[in-house]
């Protein structure tokens, strides 16, 4: 049954994405994450660069300033240090999985194109505080939102090169709440720089 309703729903974004402007978009790319956690001399707490991965669903309305984007991000980064919430050490990772729905902006008029976009998204985060006790990661939920730079370039009328710098801020609502709610890879800004490809379905 599931089978089944998985194929009549593929089939049906098949005809909806023909039927549409929709562009399917897939990046990668590295930064620094936890940014003012990793920086913060007072504490004892360091994050490697990340891997960053996107995927990005995109339907461009017709005469509309904005298109929307749906985005599927997946960001995962060593940590190491000692844990100021609970004063363990740790030599683990944190890894993030994100929907965000997004609005963009970009004049695909000419060769060489600007833009920006902004959203919000829920993400789910695993964090594994040390990797030889693998059993035991804390799972966390919260609210993101992702501020971004763009910068495109055509290959062809269907094909173009993105590079998209961008803040993402994890849990939004948390980092207002007070430093005694802080979360140890939790309330922070992360820079991303990402490398990718568009293409245009129709």
């Amino acid at each position: 049954m599931k089978t089944t309703l998985l194929a009549i729903l593929l089939i049906g974004l098949s005809v909806w994405a023909k039927a549409q402007n929709v562009a399917l978009g897939f990046a990668i790319g590295s930064g620094s994450a936890y940014y003012f956690e990793n920086m913060d001399q007072g504490i004892n707490v360091n994050f490697s660069s990340p891997i960053a991965m996107r995927f990005d669903i995109k339907y461009l309305p017709p005469n509309s300033y904005f298109d929307i984007k749906l985005r599927f991000q997946y960001l995962n980064s060593a940590i190491s240090g000692q844990n100021w919430k609970t004063g363990n050490f740790m030599n683990g990772e944190v890894s993030t999985l994100t929907s965000l729905i997004i609005l963009e902006h970009i004049n695909n008029s000419k060769t060489l194109n600007f833009g920006y976009n902004f959203g919000l998204g829920y993400t789910k985060q695993n964090f594994l505080e040390n990797l030889e006790y693998p059993t035991n990661p804390v799972l966390r939920n919260f609210v993101s939102a992702n501020f971004s730079g763009l910068l495109s370039t055509k290959i062809n009328k269907k094909l173009s090169i993105h590079l998209e710098p961008s803040l993402f801020w994890t849990d939004l609502v948390n980092t207002f709440r007070g430093a005694k709610n802080w979360q140890v890879a939790g309330e922070d800004l992360s820079f991303l720089l990402q490398l990718g490809i568009e293409y245009t379905l129709k």
